[in-house]
């Protein structure tokens, strides 16, 4: 039961009110912000494989139908941590493409235009 209350902290740690505020922000503020987010989500691994470690220390003394919740609640959790793992290696990637456009830009010097934008 012990390990049952340890994971409730699990999916608090990543609010999917992180990733909307990704959208508002600058470039660096959205670096910055995804490097929260990844500590956040090492975070919950390390949680979850203690949870892990906690079910099969007390597989003994818990009921199959128990240990099963328990294994379920796990799974759970793993999935919903790809998730957001996924979503990171989204928004990398888009912060990645943006930086490079904007030194794209910055660089070429051949559109007006693209360089009025930019201030």
């Amino acid at each position: 039961m012990m390990a049952k209350s340890r994971t409730s902290s699990v999916p608090s740690k990543m609010d999917s009110r992180n990733w909307i505020r990704l959208r508002i922000l600058s470039p660096n503020g959205q670096s910055k912000q995804l490097e929260d987010l990844t500590g956040k989500m090492r975070e919950c691994k390390r949680l979850i494989k203690e949870f892990d470690r906690e079910i099969k220390d007390q597989e003994s003394r818990n009921t199959p139908d128990v240990s099963k919740q328990l294994n379920e609640k796990k799974q759970t959790m793993i999935k919903e941590l790809n998730l957001y793992v996924a979503m990171r290696k989204t928004y990398q990637n888009s912060l990645g493409n943006q930086r490079v456009e904007l030194f794209d830009m910055g660089a070429g010097g051949s559109d007006p235009a693209a360089e009025n934008s930019l201030i």
